[in-house]
């Protein structure tokens, strides 16, 4: 596995849980990204204002964008590249 999946995936965030008892949908979210084809990691950002998914191939998450966008068509979602 990449390094940084590794780590986040050994990793948690101590804001997720009352973050997600303040806002279910954060839990939806999570779901519905970890729910997708490719999906190594999906985790909440910070306090919760963005979750995020990491794949493996940018084809991979640009199909992950289209299926959640059409599945939930209020929610924002990109697909971008990390760079480092």
């Amino acid at each position: 596995a990449a390094p940084d999946v590794a780590w986040l995936t050994g990793s948690r965030n101590d804001l997720e849980i009352p973050a997600r008892a303040l806002l279910p949908v954060i839990g939806e979210v999570l779901e519905a990204l970890g729910g997708t084809h490719g999906c190594r990691v999906a985790r909440m950002s910070g306090s919760g204002a963005t979750c995020f998914g990491l794949f493996d191939t940018q084809t991979q998450a640009k199909a992950s964008t289209a299926i959640i966008t059409r599945g939930h068509p209020d929610w924002w979602a990109t697909a971008g590249i990390l760079a480092g």
